[in-house]
């Protein structure tokens, strides 16, 4: 398929009279993908965007969409630039985010296609400090959770319980065929 690179915002969701409504960001727009992550930070308004694929392969790249609801002013493009260790490239990662304390937490993904002779699934977690990009010095940190991981996965159903501070993981895909890549 073809990948796209707008965003939508469905106004009305739980009224009446759902519509969705296109949004036009400014700045420099996000490379079009598929199987990225996204989690929606209800405080500061914004979208952050973690990975994916295109043409070109798997990603690793940040970008923050502020004004994303679409209420509170024009809606702007930003890259987040990251210093230090980061994520492999992936798609597919389940992706949460924890408002109050600005943490993006990421979980597995993968390199390649279904298809692919050089894929390969992800078993890491790692956390994003200071994620929404509002306040300077956000961090990659990679987490080693205690009782090993669950097995590598690509898009999995995912959900995080903020009161819980917990992500949960179920199902998903694993094709594994390559050795994890070098960056």
């Amino acid at each position: 398929g073809t990948n796209l690179d707008d965003v939508w915002v469905l106004k009305d969701a739980g009224g009446a009279q759902p519509a969705w409504e296109a949004l036009a960001p400014a700045g420099e727009a996000p490379p079009a993908r598929s199987g990225a992550g996204a989690a929606y930070d209800p405080i500061a308004d914004r979208l952050i965007v973690f990975g994916g694929a295109n043409a070109d392969g798997a990603l690793n790249d940040l970008w923050v969409l502020t004004g994303a609801n679409g209420l509170g002013g024009a809606p702007e493009w930003r890259r987040l630039e990251v210093a230090g260790v980061m994520p492999g490239r992936r798609f597919g990662a389940a992706v949460a985010y924890e408002p109050v304390s600005r943490r993006l937490i990421v979980f597995g993904g993968s390199t390649g296609g279904v298809d692919s002779g050089t894929n390969f699934v992800f078993a890491d977690a790692w956390m994003l400090t200071e994620a929404n990009g509002v306040s300077p010095g956000a961090q990659w940190v990679r987490l080693s959770p205690g009782g090993g991981p669950p097995a590598a996965r690509f898009r999995p159903a995912f959900a995080y319980s903020a009161s819980a501070n917990r992500l949960i993981v179920a199902g998903g895909a694993n094709n594994k065929l390559a050795a994890p890549p070098d960056d």
